[in-house]
């Protein structure tokens, strides 16, 4: 039989340390979907990804990926232009998600290479200040190899396993960029 040996200080820290960012990573991030008018974004979805909220010292924006963007445009085209978020109520692991509907929502830029498209929309201003990551102007810093990314994102299979609790469904990624 072969035991692993563990410190159960370390180990205790690193469960905290994870609660912590899951917990500030939920803050900011939401659910982004699209429909026909007249229907429930929880009802029906025609293709749902996810985002993340953003304030600057002069501008709130949310920003997914490019290609996220560019199918919300195609569906659009299509009929499915009801743009909905999908934002926790809360910081508590079980807090329910709120359906917003945007409207207006302009694209401020898009950068195909980071497959990243910041947008905007008219409710934006009214959302609170604690659902956005505040980013700081600042000199220009990478990201080294070794250092851990943590980001959470809302797949398909975690949004229906968690729509019939009103939960906001996501896995949590900890990588080490290489």
């Amino acid at each position: 039989m072969c035991e692993a040996t563990y410190n159960p200080t370390q180990l205790a820290l690193e469960i905290e340390f994870e609660e912590r960012i899951e917990t500030v990573l939920r803050r900011h991030t939401a659910v982004l979907c699209w429909n026909e008018a007249g229907v429930s974004p929880i009802a029906d979805r025609k293709d749902s990804a996810t985002c993340c909220l953003i304030q600057t010292e002069e501008l709130r924006f949310a920003v997914t990926c490019a290609h996220v963007w560019q199918g919300f445009q195609d569906a659009a085209k299509k009929g499915a232009d009801n743009l909905w978020l999908g934002l926790v109520h809360s910081d508590d692991t079980l807090a329910p998600v709120l359906a917003l509907k945007v409207h207006n929502p302009t694209l401020k830029g898009a950068h195909q290479s980071f497959d990243l498209a910041p947008f905007t929309f008219d409710e934006i201003n009214s959302l609170e200040p604690w659902r956005f990551h505040h980013l700081r102007h600042r000199r220009r810093e990478q990201v080294a190899s070794g250092e851990g990314v943590f980001f959470l994102a809302s797949t398909g299979d975690e949004l229906r396993g968690a729509s019939a609790n009103w939960r906001l469904g996501y896995t949590r990624f900890a990588l080490t960029v290489a």
